[in-house]
């Protein structure tokens, strides 16, 4: 494992795209969050009876901005962790010298991991921050932010596994990005919302993989909106989050049978 994380750092380390596309998650979120901050308390009147960052309701406010920002990073860097193999042919060169297919797929698996487990441990830092800075009250409930840090690496790996899934099987990162937008935000939701639905009804459109990933960590006041509404009009808008975790391991787990069977049969 330790030999697999050093030839992935060795790749990488040097690689300025890569390096632009972690920095810049790292900066983003707090940043985000601040300007999140900035915007929801010179919007919301200071009499409304609700503290939207307080503990521990802040972990889904803040989960919910990092769900924005990490999806465009993280997918653009599981992406370009594969397609970085194509075009410097470094790929081929690895198998050659020895690392077989099941090792090659595992160094990238292991190294998603591990960005992933840092934006994550990042993700902690910033929100117990900013409870500190603009919440009424500290609480530190364990079970609570053990659970929100679970959703959000589950989260994040998701979306970069999914992208690591693109780049092997288009190898161009521009043609993966776009075919990933493409689905992501305009086919998928169409066809859920307007085919599935109108076809199977009930709330079963929303089990599509980038939606299921999405609903780790949705926006947070769906559940107060839903109860505004009239008995009879009232929809559920996201998975519950047992379904959406269970829901994202399946498709994780396809995903990683769909990459391994697509590395067997590819020609290098």
């Amino acid at each position: 494992m330790k030999h697999l994380l050093q030839l992935e750092w060795m790749k990488y380390r040097g690689n300025k795209t890569m390096v632009i596309f972690f920095i810049a998650t790292l900066v983003l979120y707090p940043a985000g969050l601040l300007l999140t901050h900035i915007f929801l308390t010179s919007v919301i009147p200071e009499e409304l009876p609700v503290d939207l960052f307080k503990f521990p309701e802040i972990w889904a406010l803040t989960g919910y901005v990092a769900n924005w920002i990490t999806y465009f990073f993280i997918v653009l860097m599981g992406m370009q962790m594969i397609t970085l193999e194509y075009s410097g042919k470094t790929l081929r060169q690895n198998l050659i010298t020895g690392l077989t297919r099941a090792e090659f797929l595992m160094s990238k698996v292991q190294f998603l991991a591990l960005a992933c487990l840092i934006l994550t441990i990042w993700f902690g830092i910033v929100t117990l921050l900013l409870g500190l800075y603009a919440g009424s009250e500290f609480q530190f409930e364990i079970f609570e932010v053990l659970k929100y840090l679970f959703l959000h690496f589950l989260m994040v790996f998701a979306y970069g596994f999914a992208g690591m899934l693109i780049g092997l099987v288009f190898r161009v990162l521009a043609l993966s990005f776009i075919l990933f937008f493409i689905y992501a935000s305009f086919i998928e939701p169409a066809f859920s919302r307007l085919v599935h639905n109108n076809i199977f009804g009930g709330n079963t459109y929303l089990y599509y993989p980038a939606n299921a990933f999405k609903d780790l960590l949705p926006f947070p006041y769906y559940s107060q909106i839903t109860e505004m509404m009239p008995p009879e009009e009232q929809i559920q808008f996201t998975l519950t989050e047992s379904h959406a975790i269970v829901a994202t391991i399946i498709y994780l787990g396809l995903m990683g049978v769909l990459a391994w069977k697509k590395m067997q049969r590819s020609n290098f």
